[in-house]
């Protein structure tokens, strides 16, 4: 089937009703991601080629919308074709996952996002990369702690002024808050909640435009104070998701140098809020495979939603990166929490994870990456994996 024809300027395009297809997705049609680079791409998902690439700091969101590639991500979409960028859902929903492509369709409809007409109505920003903690799983991209800490180690490949935004990149980015469908900012960071600079954007917002939005903030918990409270409040709804991985001494392993009493004060707060709803997100990988019942029983405690996401990279905290005897404590209490929770969604993907684990194979070069990798940082850090995983 050929794509149909259109006008130039995407926002004036009107999608055919393809929402069935196999391999459709709305999010290049009615979705943009800014990273923290600056960089634009169709979703926090897609991996966009380097010859590709257009940044905010010389780009207009119409630049990127009448581009070469997303125009030619579009029409892979309406021909129900696959997009080699798209790989990562793809994968996802192959091994049993939910893809950001599926989850997406499905808050659209809670929404009653219109999805016919094309048009940004959905706008995801990361702003710089400034953060207050130095997640394992994390990069320099998006943490200023892990690329302060890179720098100690010698190892960093960029420097704190490649993500600065230009005064150009702001304007861009008032410009693309200014567009009156916007329905869902999505803000994500680095860290949100200690980024005074993404404060400073929101509180700009007029309230009569916010009180249409839907505000989404993903958030590591460290952080709330009154000023944010007065930002929050003028929001139609605000939906914080809790990056949260483990519970306890493994939270503050994973996530250095989170304290985790600090978090649950800070959730409890947040959660007083009127028009807050809050979820949490859990990062599945090696780390935290076989411990995976303490998020799920706090979270059931706090009667929050969890959504879990088997790790991509960095490749030596596959979740399936594990020795012999520790791969078969994973399984054991998987299949102990697979019995016991109440969650069709902790159920099913429980049932994947198990999946895997059954099929993968030990990579010793994988496993010894992983010492490698995490105790150099453990040795600056002071603490140490051995606590939480056992290579014997």
């Amino acid at each position: 089937m050929a794509a149909p024809s259109r006008p130039a300027i995407c926002e004036e395009f009107t999608v055919p009703n393809l929402k069935n297809h196999k391999f459709f997705c709305a999010l290049p049609f009615h979705h943009v991601q800014v990273k923290t680079s600056g960089e634009y791409a169709p979703c926090c998902m897609h991996a966009v080629p380097a010859f590709e690439k257009m940044n905010i700091n010389q780009h207009s969101l119409i630049q990127w919308q009448r581009s070469r590639y997303l125009r030619e991500v579009q029409d892979h979409m309406l021909n129900d074709q696959p997009h080699a960028g798209c790989a990562k859902c793809w994968s996802h929903e192959k091994q049993g996952f939910a893809s950001l492509r599926q989850r997406t369709k499905h808050e659209y409809e809670i929404l009653g996002v219109d999805t016919d007409q094309a048009g940004i109505k959905n706008c995801e920003i990361d702003i710089d990369n400034i953060c207050n903690l130095k997640c394992l799983m994390c990069n320099e991209k998006n943490s200023s702690a892990i690329l302060a800490e890179n720098v100690k180690l010698k190892i960093n490949k960029i420097t704190q002024k490649d993500i600065e935004w230009s005064d150009l990149g702001y304007t861009h980015l008032k410009d693309i808050l200014d567009i009156k469908q916007l329905k869902v900012l999505n803000v994500r960071g680095g860290e949100p909640m200690v980024n005074k600079k993404l404060m400073a954007v929101l509180e700009e917002i007029p309230a009569s435009k916010a009180r249409l939005m839907l505000l989404h903030i993903t958030t590591n918990g460290t952080r709330f104070d009154e000023r944010w409270k007065t930002v929050l409040a003028k929001f139609g709804l605000v939906r914080i998701m809790f990056s949260l991985d483990a519970v306890g001494p493994l939270l503050e392993y994973m996530r250095y140098p989170a304290c985790w009493s600090e978090i649950q004060d800070n959730v409890d707060r947040l959660l007083l809020l009127p028009n807050v709803k809050a979820t949490v997100h859990c990062v599945v990988q090696n780390l935290n495979i076989s411990s995976l019942e303490g998020i799920v029983r706090w979270c059931d405690h706090k009667k929050l939603f969890l959504t879990m996401d088997a790790l991509t990279s960095p490749d030596y905290l596959h979740l399936t990166n594990l020795p012999s005897r520790q791969k078969n404590i994973a399984l054991t209490n998987l299949q102990y929490l697979l019995l016991g929770s109440s969650s069709s969604n902790v159920r099913t993907f429980v049932q994947s994870c198990l999946e895997r684990l059954h099929n993968s194979a030990y990579d010793p070069r994988l496993w010894q990456a992983f010492i490698d990798e995490v105790s150099r940082r453990d040795q600056l850090r002071d603490n140490s994996w051995r606590a939480f995983i056992s290579d014997i």
